[in-house]
């Protein structure tokens, strides 16, 4: 009884609220939170069974790791792979071949298997989810406590590790422009451009490659609104966990700048 949902989303769409709903509606699945983060190993050791997330605040999202026979196993595999952002499955398949085998029914919620969810379906027989969100509202929530003062030029930096940026938003883009370098330049985007341009290009590439390989694909803004529209289908009575005046939005004057300078990458927002 192996992985049976994969729920998808570039960092700070809304991934983490449909997990926990999810979670919350379908208890008899393994929920396995972020398994292919880089921290994952930290994180589980981090919260004890309970706890809330540090990030979010929800309880018990790290729970089901504590069930597994085989974590001390996991964690040996995660910490001997690089799982900033996979482009085969084969970089990780030994990782998640050994919760594949696990006897339970199992979803996990990655936010970077953008490039890898057809090889997940083929592979393993599941279903995948993948969430997108307006980019503006994306790039503001990396910085959930001055949402409304972002601007085009707040660093991906602010808050978070300098090495690293927003998310692992540095890594992540190195290593999309290694693969689609020419793609990214045509767009006037290069490693000396400000953290906003690599992060709409990292968003744009990563939302495309994912939404031609989903089995279903989400606005989250649209399951706020509509929590049926969602599959697997959730419990009317967690409704209210999905309130869109909880999602973190942008401001006018950073929403507008996006939208006028990236026409040409925000159109994805309509590909779904």
């Amino acid at each position: 009884m192996p992985i049976k949902w994969v729920i998808n989303g570039y960092y700070r769409s809304g991934t983490t609220i449909v997990f926990y709903v999810i979670k919350k509606s379908h208890p008899e699945l393994i929920h396995l939170y972020e398994p292919l983060t880089p921290n994952m190993v930290g994180a589980v050791k981090g919260h004890p069974i309970g706890s809330a997330a540090r990030l979010h605040g929800l309880e018990g999202i790290y729970d089901d790791y504590h069930k597994l026979p085989n974590l001390t196993k996991l964690f040996e595999l995660h910490r001997g792979m690089d799982f900033i952002l996979p482009f085969s499955l084969i970089e990780v398949k030994e990782f998640l071949d050994e919760i594949h085998k696990l006897p339970y029914n199992i979803l996990i919620q990655p936010n970077n298997a953008h490039f890898i969810l057809k090889d997940l379906k083929e592979e393993y027989n599941c279903k995948t989810v993948h969430i997108i969100r307006d980019p503006a509202d994306c790039w503001a929530s990396h910085f959930p406590h001055i949402q409304n003062t972002v601007t085009p030029n707040t660093p991906a930096t602010l808050g978070h590790p300098k090495d690293v940026g927003a998310f692992w938003l540095y890594p992540t883009f190195n290593k999309l422009y290694k693969v689609f370098k020419n793609t990214i330049e045509s767009k006037g985007i290069t490693k000396d451009s400000k953290d906003i341009d690599k992060f709409m290009i990292t968003w744009y590439l990563c939302n495309k490659y994912a939404i031609k390989q989903a089995d279903y694909i989400f606005k989250i803004e649209d399951v706020a609104k509509n929590p049926s529209i969602l599959t697997p289908k959730i419990d009317k009575k967690y409704y209210n966990l999905l309130d869109p005046k909880k999602l973190v939005s942008a401001n006018d004057k950073l929403k507008r700048y996006i939208h006028d300078k990236y026409k040409e990458l925000v159109v994805i927002n309509n590909e779904g």
